[in-house]
């Protein structure tokens, strides 16, 4: 809203028309200063001498507008919405009142550059021919023109002063600068947006009328500022409108966008079970073809008892709460949350948001937020003896079918890696459970593979619980150490690996599973089937693609390749230097027997790492049980047999590294002696102290 103008308030004076021109006259020749007249308006006069500061001649001719199509384009796309919503509020009427009083509405941007003006076809008048000269006016009566009208370019305007003072302002004849415009009256009113920047300029002129003193003239000039100011003020209006509703509608097309991405149905339904909104999944699950403006009903999918039915009517917020969808070929259960949308005053309408959630993709969520997701690939099995390379081939293979593997594997191999690497093969966006069977109590195992309802026994969770079969829907079930599954546990899961099908302790409902089971042990199965401790037809199951992982003592160099890449890991962990392994340290690694296996050797490694001293690793620096070990094995590669005076950790080390020196040079002491860095005499002393027996040649 406007509370102040620039115009004149009184009635000119016969007489006052020539007295500005003379004002201007003794400007421009003789430098009077016009705020010494007080014929001239402050804004006015101040605005002349800011003119002649920018060298404006107003008795020379203008340079013609810029005809340039480029430079037009880009005004118009810079300005097309300030551009459209004037035309369309200049309507017919007003059109044709601009012929009758020959009146032209000229738009300017923020920046004083015409944009374009109204006119009638039929008009010819002075000024419609002034500013559009060379250019016919089109058939809509809009024409688009290029040129600055700035106080730097065209002098004091109407429009410039309500550019800069941000009001409605008139400039009358020789008001303004320029003596083009001295035949014309302008009035101009800014357009703004809501934060009080300026959009643009709206100006009205019309030629002056011979009797500027009478007391019509002077009502047509304040009906004249009247108009362009409302004017204006209604092109901001429905600037703001159309702003508006562009918001709304791109906030409409985000909220559409986003309900399509979101798994999961959302229905805006009424208090008579009118589905008035839904997401694509929404109508997927109640499968329902998106036929436009047809209202489906809700409530015909509910039971006439039904508890969620009763919820929506009393538009109450209900969280995760269960109940089926009756269809043509059987029920489907689905969570179900409700949140009744509010009004004004808090108040609730008569609609609420439904969301339909499927309980398997909520568990398949639950398991992922566990971290029951497998992370090792085959690139993460290290090894290429023939013995590993044949089983990760043969494991690849499997990978591409359907049916459940067996593992197979002493404690340590890395049965779970070979599950994890192929699971993210077959199956790579389900999840991964696992479930150690010898790591539970015999009466939890049930429950935990099954899962049970609330309350089917003591100490269960009040909303029940997925078991891991559950879980692993649409994805891979791990069962490591299988052998001691109880012996009626194994019958349930026989039962669920026939039937596809699942019920959870306490419940009368079965639900539908799809997974893939892989199964490991350590454990003769074939004895436990023997010694029935194990069921026959569930080995038959699992036995029909068998994996075996063999152990680290029949990989050869493996072993070192694991050492340094176990070294490398840890180091990196703890941002350590990385040591090297000596060369008696690698003889360790590739005669110790590793009874644990990739297990025990990466611990062993930790240890190492942990505790050697130096640049390298020695075979003193790992833990005892494996450095003892290797001494009695190497004193047995070379036929040697030990005195009770070595049962001393300390000296079973060193007797350990002269029997492994004897044993790389074939029993030859010279050679030894240089590889132990001791003299020949030294070492037969050591040799005979510590009841070391050479083989006879």
């Amino acid at each position: 809203m406007y509370y102040k103008t620039i115009n004149r308030a009184s009635l000119l004076q016969k007489g006052d028309w020539e007295k500005m021109e003379q004002a201007k006259r003794d400007f421009v020749d003789k430098g009077i200063h016009p705020s010494t007249n007080p014929i001239l308006r402050p804004e006015v006069a101040l605005s002349w001498e800011r003119s002649a500061a920018y060298n404006v001649q107003p008795y020379l001719p203008l340079f013609p507008p810029d005809p340039s199509v480029e430079r037009n384009n880009d005004l118009y796309k810079k300005n097309e919405r300030l551009i459209e919503t004037t035309k369309n509020m200049i309507t017919e009427e007003i059109m044709e009142l601009f012929a009758i009083t020959h009146l032209l509405v000229i738009l300017f941007d923020c920046d004083l550059n015409l944009l374009c003006f109204f006119v009638n076809p039929e008009d010819k008048s002075y000024f419609t021919t002034v500013a559009n000269e060379g250019i016919p006016a089109t058939d809509s009566g809009v024409e688009y023109i290029s040129a600055s009208c700035r106080e730097e370019v065209l002098g004091t305007t109407a429009m410039m002063l309500a550019l800069r003072y941000g009001c409605p302002a008139q400039t009358i004849g020789p008001e303004n600068f320029h003596d083009t415009l001295r035949p014309t009256i302008l009035s101009a009113a800014p357009i703004t947006d809501n934060e009080g920047r300026t959009l643009g300029i709206l100006a009205l002129t019309r030629e002056a009328p011979q009797e500027y003193w009478t007391t019509e003239a002077h009502r047509d000039q304040i009906n004249a500022l009247y108009w362009t100011s409302t004017m204006a003020l209604s092109i901001e209006q429905q600037i703001e409108i159309k702003k508006r509703n562009e918001q709304l509608h791109n906030a409409n097309r985000i909220l559409e966008a986003t309900l399509t991405f979101i798994d999961e149905g959302i229905l805006l339904v009424n208090n008579q079970g009118h589905i008035l909104k839904a997401n694509p999944k929404s109508l997927d699950i109640l499968g329902i073809q998106d036929d436009g403006d047809k209202l489906h009903n809700f409530y015909s999918y509910l039971k006439e008892n039904s508890q969620l039915k009763h919820m929506i009517s009393l538009r109450a917020n209900v969280n995760s709460m269960e109940e089926s969808l009756h269809f043509s070929d059987g029920d489907q259960t689905y969570l179900f949350s409700i949140r009744p949308i509010l009004g004004e005053q808090s108040e609730a309408t008569d609609s609420v948001v439904v969301r339909i959630s499927d309980p398997k993709q909520i568990d398949t969520y639950i398991a992922s937020r566990n971290s029951n997701v497998a992370h090792l690939t085959f690139q993460d099995i290290l090894g290429d003896s023939p013995a590993i390379t044949r089983a990760k081939d043969i494991s690849m293979r499997f990978a591409a079918s359907y049916e459940n593997i067996l593992i197979l594997g002493e404690s340590g191999t890395g049965k779970e890696l070979f599950a994890q690497a192929i699971h993210n093969v077959s199956r790579p966006h389900g999840p991964f459970i696992a479930l150690n069977c010898a790591a539970m109590p015999r009466n939890l195992v049930e429950s935990e593979l099954l899962g049970y309802e609330g309350g089917s026994f003591t100490g269960a969770e009040r909303k029940g619980r997925p078991g891991k079969i559950e879980l692993a829907q649409g994805g891979t079930l791990f069962l490591d150490e299988i052998g001691d599954m109880p012996y009626e546990v194994q019958a349930v899961l026989l039962r669920v690996l026939e039937n596809h099908q699942v019920m959870r302790i306490g419940s009368d409902k079965y639900i539908d599973v799809e997974f893939r089971l892989i199964a490991a042990t350590n454990q003769d199965l074939q004895e436990l089937v023997r010694n029935r401790l194990f069921r026959e037809d569930l080995y038959d199951r699992l036995s029909a693609l068998k994996v075996i992982i063999p152990p680290l003592r029949e990989r050869d160099q493996d072993v070192i390749l694991l050492a340094e890449q176990f070294i490398r890991d840890y180091c990196d962990k703890m941002k350590w230097q990385i040591p090297l392994l000596s060369q008696s340290a690698k003889h360790l690694l590739l005669h110790y027997d590793w009874p644990g296996n990739v297990r025990q050797l990466q611990k062993s490694i930790i240890y190492a790492v942990t505790t050697f001293h130096g640049d390298r690793i020695e075979p003193q620096d790992f833990p005892d049980d494996v450095y003892l070990g290797y001494g009695e094995k190497c004193a047995t590669m070379v036929g040697a047999s030990l005195s009770p005076i070595t049962e001393n950790p300390l000296k079973e080390a060193e007797v350990g590294a002269i029997c492994t020196a004897l044993r790389s040079t074939s029993n030859d002491v010279t050679a030894a002696a240089k590889l132990l860095k001791m003299g020949r005499s030294t070492l037969y002393k050591k040799i005979k102290k510590f009841g070391i027996v050479l083989p006879v040649k």
